[in-house]
């Protein structure tokens, strides 16, 4: 491998390692708006073991 295509890989590896935590971390506040804003229940049928005994 060229040390032009070693410097575009390692460039394009870290670009897409904070791309994948953005999403992760957008995954998580949309999960939580789904529990606290919206109380739709998605979070409890994703964690059961959050669903409160009936």
């Amino acid at each position: 491998m060229s040390r032009a295509a070693s410097g575009a890989a390692h460039s394009a590896h870290g670009l897409l390692g904070y791309a994948m935590v953005g999403l992760i971390v957008l995954h998580v506040c949309a999960a939580l708006r789904h529990h606290f804003v919206l109380r739709d229940g998605t979070l409890t049928r994703m964690i059961p073991a959050l669903a409160r005994p009936k």
